[in-house]
């Protein structure tokens, strides 16, 4: 009896861990998703200057770079180092005010975000 009562403790405490987690990750994926389509959409007003954008892009990268240490223990880093590696080049380009380069790379950025967010989504892969 008790072994039945700790295995159903068990699986519900890892069901709604993973549950939590899922839902934190989509919490900040929506936000990154939220800021690279604004960023897109801006970025043709800033053709001559894109260094007005430095600090949206900055401050996004620190919220990635601080919750990327705990998504990496259920995600695979490498699929995680894209996003990040996007960001830091994304930002050296935008503080070089280099426009050309800085739209392609925010284009890639735009690409990773909504190729991780079906991989990092809520299903019971996931979870388990």
């Amino acid at each position: 009896m008790t072994r039945t009562i700790a295995t159903i403790f068990l699986v519900l405490s890892i069901f709604t861990l993973g549950l939590v987690e899922c839902i934190s990750v989509n919490k900040i994926i929506n936000g990154l998703e939220e800021t690279v389509t604004y960023m897109q959409e801006n970025i043709e007003e800033y053709k001559d200057d894109v260094s007005p954008l430095y600090d949206t892009i900055d401050k996004q990268r620190d919220i990635w770079e601080k919750n990327e240490v705990w998504l990496t223990l259920v995600f695979n880093h490498k699929d995680l180092s894209n996003i990040c590696d996007n960001l830091s080049r994304l930002c050296s380009l935008i503080e070089l005010n280099n426009f050309e380069d800085s739209y392609v790379e925010l284009n890639l950025l735009y690409e990773n975000v909504f190729e991780l967010k079906d991989m990092m989504g809520f299903n019971y892969q996931n979870i388990l």
